[in-house]
Parts: structure tokens; C-alpha cells; sequence
């Protein structure tokens, strides 16, 4: 029994209104939605209602259409393509109509629903409780097979024919069918299908040309006494060693932090609670390396190894450099207090580093990898600020590797280091 229709109700709000059609009409285009101003109206005591739109909220304004409830059959949730939508059906007629909001669509429908008498049973969506766009004769039955789809029918032969085509069908799916675990080629009863078993070699990293760098000392003519050690460093330095292709101009290698200080001069720094390199007799090995393999695909003489040197933070390149390249008496005066700046620096800004100097050193003599022990290292020359990237670092070893006098600054040290060739089966 349908709910009586209520007097006396009003509601007014903006929805989105489609053309009106019927079932056997095509589907129409989302883009033809036009925002009205809708108004719904008691036009009669007996409870007759109207829906009038507008282009805007303006009372004033002449409406543009009306839509009479009385003849309403159904009301229903759900427009194709559009969240907060609803159709009223009227007689042969579905308007669709779209709220802007969940609550408006829950609002409308409510009051729509009061003064037509509808009831609706279902919160479904006309889509969902059809099974397609449109309901009743266009709707269409799924059947899950042939035999299914004859258990409505009255006539005996038809249930019958449907039995017998379904026993055929499965006869003939058997037909000319291989057992699965027959066709392996683990199966002894396949002859010979061991002796096609072929063994596959494990596939192997392929190496090039494999040298060892040992980092053994690195010594500036700025220097200080201790008793237990004649001369060393007034301050600790940072090695990052790696390899750079001139004729490619690409950097080849990653980088490899070495570190030589003397054990005097790493106590300037302080020492970090944790270790994560692991304790025992491997910790000063993890903790210090000096020894790096490195590789090579296609060796040639352009192959340069270049050395970096930081230090910790404390200055400008030029200033720091400078008590370095100083001689005579004013070398030693300018140890003592370079000393100092530096010991303070090292007790605040131990956690930061800042470019220092850089070398060179050419690897190989050839194209077959032959490492030319002969070369020695380029001088150390000071770092320039505004050339720190990869790339104008290879433009600076470019430079130098040039027959012309290469010009910058030289800081005067010596340099301890060990290139040696290693086998190609080293695993």
C-alpha cells in the first residue's frame, strides 16, 4: 500500500535537468545537462503538486517548464554517468535530474516522494536493480547455460535437447586431449629426454682491466714535531680517489674515501660513540681503508686517476691555502698559528668538509690496458671555488694533462701511492 501524499510542502534549489524522453529513445550526451532553478508547488487543497524550473532563482521570472506530479508512476535513484541523480517517471515520459550533493539528492527525493505517494522500496540505483540503462521490456536475462536458461519451458523435447547437446559437448571437449604430467621432460616414460638435459654455465660478472691503489701517505711541507713522531700534518685531510675518461669526458668510477692521517692528527677529531664498521681486529681496517680494486672496461691512455683533498671546515680556499705555500722562516711562524685555527675547527666544525687541493696521474700506456709505472703524480695544485662539479673537474684534468703549463697554485707535499695490476681470474 503507497503511502498517502502530504499537503502543504514547498522546496526550492538549483538541479541539473536532461531532455525529456522516453524508454525507446536513444541515450543522450552528458553535455546537454542545463542548471535550473527549481520550485515545487501546492496548486490544489486536494494535494496536487507542479515543479516549475527557471533559468535562475529570480521569482519574477517567466518559468520555462512545469512538471505536474499527479500522473508520477515511479521515482527512482541513479543517472548514468552522474553521481546525485534521480529520475521521475511520468506516464511514458523519464525526466533525469541531478543534485549537486548527496544530502540535496536525499532531500529531494524525500519531499518528492511525500507529496507524490511513491514508495520507494529500494535504495538501488534504476542501473543496478536492472541490470542495464533501461527496465522492463528492454531488459536483459542472463542465463548461466543452455539447460538454465529451458527450466521456465513446458515442453519436455526442448529440456531433452538441451541434455543431449550438453553430454555431446562434453564428449567432444575429451576428444584428442594429452595428459598434462605425461608431456614433462622429467617423465621416464619420454626415452632420451635425460640426455637433451644440457648444463648452463652460471652467468659470471665480467670484468676489465683490475688494479689495486694502495693509499700509503700524504705529506704537506707545512708540517709540526711530536715526540713520538718526527713530522706530520698540522691538521687531518679527507682522500676521495676516483677515475675520469678525457677522451670520453665522463667520469668512469665511484668514489673511494681513503683515509692516511697520522693517528696524532686523527685525535683532533672527536671520537663518535657509535661505530657502525664493526668491532674486533677488522674495526681500524673498516674504520681506515687505504686499499681500493678498481675497473676498467676499455683501457686507454686517456684514463686519468684523480685525487681530491678536503679538509675540515674553516675558511676560504685562499686563506687556508695560503700559510701552505709560504718558505723559510715565515713557514714556521705560520705553523704554529695555522695549528691553532685549525684545532679549533676541528673541535667545532669536525661534521663539515671543504674542497682543498687535487692531483693527477695518468694510468696506462696503451689501449691493452699495460699500467705505465713510469708516470708520477702531477703536482698538488689548490682547488679553485668555482670548479667543484664532475664536470668542470674534467675540464680542469683536461687542462692539465695539456702540453701547455697548466696555471694555478701549487701547494707543496709529497704523495705515497701504490698502483699494481691484478689478474683477471681474481675472484
Amino acid at each position: 500500500m503507497s503511502p498517502r501524499k502530504e499537503v502543504g510542502l514547498t522546496k526550492n534549489g538549483y538541479l541539473n535537468k536532461a531532455p525529456f524522453h522516453s524508454e525507446s529513445d536513444g541515450l543522450f550526451s552528458g553535455k546537454t545537462f542545463k542548471r535550473r532553478w527549481f520550485s515545487l508547488k501546492e496548486i490544489s487543497n486536494d494535494g496536487s503538486y507542479v515543479l516549475e524550473y527557471r533559468k535562475d532563482d529570480n521569482p519574477n521570472s517567466t518559468a520555462k517548464g512545469s512538471i505536474y506530479l499527479d500522473a508520477c508512476t515511479e521515482i527512482t535513484r541513479g543517472v548514468r554517468g552522474k553521481m546525485h541523480g534521480f529520475e521521475i517517471r511520468i506516464q511514458d515520459k523519464i525526466y533525469s535530474l541531478v543534485a549537486d550533493t548527496q544530502s540535496e539528492m536525499e532531500s529531494w527525493l524525500s519531499v518528492l516522494c511525500k507529496v507524490t505517494g511513491v514508495d520507494m522500496t529500494t535504495g538501488k540505483s534504476k542501473s543496478a536493480s536492472s541490470g542495464g540503462w533501461f527496465s522492463g521490456k528492454n531488459r536483459v536475462l542472463k542465463s548461466t547455460n543452455f539447460r538454465e536458461s529451458l527450466k521456465q519451458s513446458k515442453h519436455p523435447e526442448l529440456m531433452e535437447f538441451a541434455r543431449e547437446t550438453d553430454q555431446v559437448n562434453a564428449k567432444r571437449r575429451q576428444e584428442g586431449r594429452n595428459k598434462i604430467f605425461s608431456l614433462s621432460f622429467l617423465s621416464p616414460n619420454i626415452n632420451g629426454a635425460g640426455d637433451e638435459v644440457k648444463e648452463v654455465d652460471i652467468p659470471h660478472e665480467r670484468f676489465g682491466k683490475r688494479f689495486l691503489v694502495q693509499c700509503d701517505d700524504l705529506k704537506f711541507r707545512l708540517s709540526r714535531s711530536f715526540d713520538s713522531v718526527s713530522s706530520v700534518n698540522i691538521e687531518p685531510f679527507f682522500i676521495t680517489l676516483a677515475l675520469f675518461d678525457v677522451k670520453e669526458n665522463k667520469k668512469i668510477s665511484e668514489d673511494f674515501h681513503c683515509d692516511v692521517n697520522d693517528s696524532v692528527v686523527s685525535e683532533m677529531l672527536p671520537s663518535p660513540e657509535n661505530i657502525s664498521n664493526g668491532v674486533g681486529e677488522y674495526e681500524h681496517h673498516f674504520s681506515f681503508p687505504k686499499k681500493a680494486i678498481f675497473s676498467v672496461t676499455f683501457p686507454h691512455p686517456d684514463v686519468y686517476l684523480v685525487l681530491r683533498i678536503e679538509k675540515v671546515l674553516q675558511g676560504g680556499i685562499t686563506s687556508c691555502t695560503e700559510p701552505y705555500m709560504k718558505s723559510g722562516d715565515a713557514l714556521k711562524k705560520g705553523a704554529a698559528k695555522a695549528y691553532r685555527s685549525a684545532e679549533i675547527a676541528c673541535q667545532t666544525l669536525w661534521r663539515y668538509r671543504m674542497p682543498f687541493a687535487l692531483a693527477t696521474r695518468p694510468l696506462f700506456k696503451n689501449n691493452q690496458g699495460d699500467l705505465d709505472d713510469e708516470k708520477e703524480w702531477s703536482p698538488i695544485y689548490k682547488q679553485d671555488s668555482g670548479k667543484l662539479s664532475d664536470d668542470e673537474l674534467l675540464k680542469l684534468v683536461e687542462d692539465m694533462a695539456g702540453k701547455e703549463k697548466f696555471k694555478q697554485q701549487i701547494i707543496p707535499a709529497t704523495i705515497k701511492m701504490n698502483v699494481t695490476s691484478l689478474p683477471n681470474d681474481l675472484a
